[in-house]
């Protein structure tokens, strides 16, 4: 199923763009080893898992968990960051959250 499969693709895409992005807010960030908001979001990032074949309802479900919990750890972070310069960091893995949990839904069969 090529809708299924591009879906599929779209997450593992953003997926990947987070992983990216939390590197650059880590290399950024004068705390980075010392902030426990930092290892925090670190932690929930590689929750984030990508997936090629067979997505199960398991998968699907448990990932719903693991995009909010970067969520709310990335927003943590962000409402307490000492500097602007990241600031487009944090709006990139928002916006990429956003896209994999849309994915999701479409995986689970809901449509927006």
């Amino acid at each position: 199923m090529k809708n299924h499969a591009e879906t599929i693709e779209r997450v593992n895409t953003n997926v990947a763009l987070c992983h990216e992005t939390l590197v650059k807010l880590k290399d950024t960030c004068c705390m980075s080893t010392r902030s426990a908001k930092m290892v925090l979001l670190a932690e929930k990032v590689q929750n984030l898992g990508m997936k090629t074949e067979d997505v199960t309802d398991a998968y699907i479900d448990t990932h719903f968990v693991h995009v909010e919990d970067v969520g709310a750890a990335l927003g943590t972070l962000y409402a307490t960051c000492c500097t602007k310069t990241r600031e487009k960091l944090y709006q990139d893995m928002f916006r990429a959250l956003g896209i994999i949990n849309l994915g999701l839904h479409k995986l689970n069969g809901v449509s927006h």
